[in-house]
């Protein structure tokens, strides 16, 4: 009986432990399972990215990121004019979980030398709150985009 008390304290512990390593905003974690990149975004790995490169190259680089990415897969590829729209699926991997992602390939207005901004969204699919696992699947992704694009 003991025993069994030590283990659920332990766990229990461990838990909490988990929970105040992974929470990175309380007023965020707890109540939105929703992220977004944006450029006024605090963490960098969060800013959308800007390159030269043409968007089919850039929705490749992106669907290269992913497949490196434990858990991550391409789930559609939607092309319209200039833009183009990735819809990948990551899922956890204790609970099976799945969190659907959008990447937008855009054209942007800089001088005549065209350039391209590569944004992302992340959902879960159950849940109010995501305890943070939405902005890092962004972060995880845009920062392993960046490191295929230098």
């Amino acid at each position: 009986m003991y025993i069994a008390a030590g283990v659920i304290a332990v766990l229990l512990i461990l838990g909490l432990v988990w929970l105040f390593a992974t929470v990175d905003d309380w007023s965020r974690d707890l109540t939105t399972n929703f992220a977004a990149t944006s450029a006024t975004a605090k963490n960098p790995s969060l800013h959308p990215i800007i390159s030269g490169k043409p968007p089919a190259e850039l929705a490749d680089m992106v669907v290269a990121a992913a497949t490196q990415l434990r858990g991550w897969e391409l789930a559609a590829r939607e092309e319209n004019g200039t833009e183009i729209m990735l819809r990948l699926v990551r899922t956890t991997r204790l609970m099976r979980f799945k969190d659907d992602i959008t990447v937008h390939i855009r054209p942007i207005k800089d001088n005549d030398t065209p350039h391209y901004e590569v944004s992302a969204e992340s959902q879960s699919r159950v849940g109010k709150g995501d305890f943070g696992q939405n902005p890092r699947n962004l972060a995880e992704l845009m920062d392993m985009l960046r490191g295929l694009l230098r």
